[in-house]
């Protein structure tokens, strides 16, 4: 992608910590996460520059990829630091998956994994290393875990939802069908991270995880230990719904499949008014505020913009698109308890 699309005034960085015996880095990502790690648990690092840069006009072969780097010593670290790799340099492990910035405007950023776990990324040093107007060799960043690989079915809230066609629940994944299902998160996807009202942050986590009951959505409160408040939970293949062959729009149920949530949008700054009726924020703003907006809007209040991916829905007129899924765009408004 690189490659074929420019990326001639940049850099690539990966993190990197000590990777001395008995360190996260010689764990590896995935085993620290399961073995080690608690909520609030930190990893001391840096992100270190890839020696890959684009050449304009020049596609090459994967082997020519950055990629390949992550096996390396990064550039310029100390002895024995290594990437923090998933499961060291020469093993495959989970994948991480999306990330989402701070909506304060911090340099944090909030990344998850296919293996269940997430957490954020500091590096607030990064405006006074670019001041200088080269990208530097290394920008110093601390790991935060917010959720390892643990059970989490006592931090979830169903609110009397989320019942699955075999008589469990959703504070369980069965992501093969299995009885019990999964203890953990699976799959974790799509993620936002949402400011609001009262310095509370709060994360939208969708797993897309093949959950043979119905793929999991949850609004998280953010805090030690964290609260996952169950939203939805839509498709799999097993679900009664499914199998019955109702699909919310007509015409396209095909069979029993996976659904996605993926992706979220906060857009209570856009829809924010004044007392006399006016819009708060004002059409073309380069200042932020639409951050600052979102930041003093109650969770219970935010309306929130959610895509659904529905892979059982892909028949009737939809064939001729040739789509792999039809899929809905959702109107969300929060309803969890509050202080």
């Amino acid at each position: 992608f690189l490659a074929r699309n420019g990326f001639e005034h940049g850099a690539l960085y990966g993190f990197a910590t000590d990777c001395s015996s008995g360190t996260p880095g010689a764990q590896g990502r995935d085993a620290w996460h399961r073995d080690t790690a608690a909520p609030g648990a930190t990893v001391a690092g840096a992100f270190y520059k890839l020696r890959w840069q684009d050449t304009p006009g020049q596609v090459r072969d994967f082997v020519h990829d950055a990629a390949w780097e992550f096996q390396d010593a990064p550039d310029g670290a100390p002895e024995g630091w290594c990437f923090w790799t998933a499961a060291g340099a020469n093993e495959s492990g989970s994948k991480t998956e999306h990330v989402s910035p701070d909506p304060r405007g911090g340099l944090r950023v909030l990344q998850t994994s296919t293996a269940g776990y997430f957490g954020i990324y500091d590096f607030s040093d990064l405006t006074n290393l670019l001041s200088g107007g080269d990208f530097p060799q290394s920008i110093p960043a601390t790991y935060t875990c917010l959720q390892p690989e643990s059970d989490v079915r006592h931090m979830i809230e169903l609110g009397g939802a989320g019942l699955y066609a075999d008589g469990q629940n959703a504070t369980v994944n069965p992501d093969s069908g299995q009885n019990p299902g999964k203890e953990t998160f699976e799959d974790i996807d799509a993620v936002e991270w949402i400011a609001a009202q009262g310095g509370e942050d709060y994360i939208v986590i969708h797993e897309d995880s093949g959950n043979d009951f119905g793929e999991r959505k949850f609004l998280a409160k953010v805090g030690v230990p964290m609260t996952y408040y169950f939203v939805a939970m839509s498709g799999g293949s097993k679900n009664s719904r499914q199998l019955a062959m109702v699909s919310a729009v007509e015409g396209v149920m095909k069979s029993p499949n996976s659904h996605e949530f993926s992706g979220a949008t906060d857009l209570s700054a856009l829809l924010a008014k004044n007392g006399d009726g006016t819009f708060q924020l004002s059409p073309g703003d380069t200042t932020g505020a639409q951050r600052s907006i979102e930041a003093e809007v109650p969770i219970n209040e935010k309306s929130l913009v959610v895509s659904l991916q529905a892979h059982s829905n892909y028949g009737g007129w939809t064939t001729s698109f040739h789509p792999d899924a039809a899929g809905q765009i959702l109107l969300y408004k929060p309803e969890v308890p509050v202080a």
